[in-house]
C-alpha cells in the first residue's frame, strides 16, 4: 500500500483506444470521457455493455498534473 502512495503523483487514467495506424506517433491522449457515445458499431467489441460517461473536471486536472509530474521525472 505504501508503494501506491509513492506513485499517486504519477498515476492517471489511460486514454481512449487509438487506431493501429496511429501507433507510430509518440503522443499521450487525455481521457475526458469513458467509453463510446455511439456504441453501436457491429465490428467493435471494446465498449459493449458499458455506458458512456463524461469525466469530472477535477479528475481530468489530476490526470494532467500526474502526466506533467511523470514528464518532469523522466526529463
Amino acid at each position: 500500500m505504501k508503494n501506491i502512495e509513492v506513485l499517486k503523483d504519477y498515476l492517471f487514467e489511460i486514454g481512449p483506444i487509438r487506431p493501429p495506424n496511429e501507433g507510430k506517433d509518440c503522443s499521450l491522449l487525455i481521457r475526458i470521457n469513458r467509453y463510446c457515445p455511439y456504441n453501436r458499431c457491429l465490428f467493435c467489441p471494446f465498449y459493449k455493455g458499458k455506458k458512456f460517461e463524461a469525466r469530472k473536471l477535477e479528475e481530468i486536472k489530476k490526470d494532467i498534473n500526474a502526466m506533467k509530474n511523470l514528464q518532469d521525472k523522466i526529463k
